[in-house]
């Protein structure tokens, strides 16, 4: 049995992280891998070399289970459908999401958002697990802030900072993903 390991972006946040797999997998290919989450797709972006080993020293994040087939293709076309209707219903009951992702195994999901309110999510997060039968988690994507209103300037008027009032405008998300932007720019490791 081949001892290899791949890096392999994983779930809807595009997770780096290092892979021991039993077979060989190729770049760009597609896999289903285990991770403290449960099960996930994934995208090979290369083998792991020793010296790129060097500049992550951090355990595996899980294993690959297998390579892609044409039922898991199948099966990941209907989680993203899925996705599609848990943000559109989240709408319906008063949730602003950027994006939701139904975990490959199907039991797992994640409702992606921007300074909501914990409190005033909470309740659609337990309809949406009651109606879809899937245990939901929520991850605030937004930036955290200081106290003294979010980062659209003047703020709502709390001051507990954002996250505080349950707003979100176009200058927070445009923040958030500028912030983000940054932050793989400064993480990025030449692969060669």
């Amino acid at each position: 049995m081949p001892n290899l390991e791949y890096l392999i972006s994983v779930g809807r946040q595009g997770d780096l992280g290092r892979f021991p797999s039993a077979v060989e997998l190729a770049r760009g290919g597609r896999a289903v891998v285990r991770t403290p989450r449960g099960l996930e797709a994934g995208t090979v972006l290369r083998a792991v070399t020793p010296r790129l080993a060097e500049f992550m020293p951090e355990p595996p994040a899980g294993e690959v289970v297998r390579p892609f087939g044409d039922d898991d293709r199948l099966i990941q076309r209907r989680r993203d459908a899925d996705a599609a209707v848990l943000v559109a219903r989240a709408e319906e009951l008063g949730a602003v999401l950027l994006d939701a992702e139904i975990l490959f195994d199907g039991i797992r999901g994640v409702l992606y958002h921007v300074a909501q309110d914990a409190e005033a999510l909470r309740p659609v997060v337990r309809q949406l697990s009651r109606e879809l039968r899937l245990t939901l988690g929520t991850e605030n994507l937004g930036r955290a802030e200081a106290s003294g209103g979010c980062g659209s300037g003047g703020g709502c008027g709390s001051g507990g900072g954002c996250g505080t009032c349950g707003t979100v405008n176009a200058d927070d998300v445009r923040g958030y993903f500028a912030d983000l932007r940054e932050q793989m720019e400064t993480r990025r490791v030449p692969l060669l």
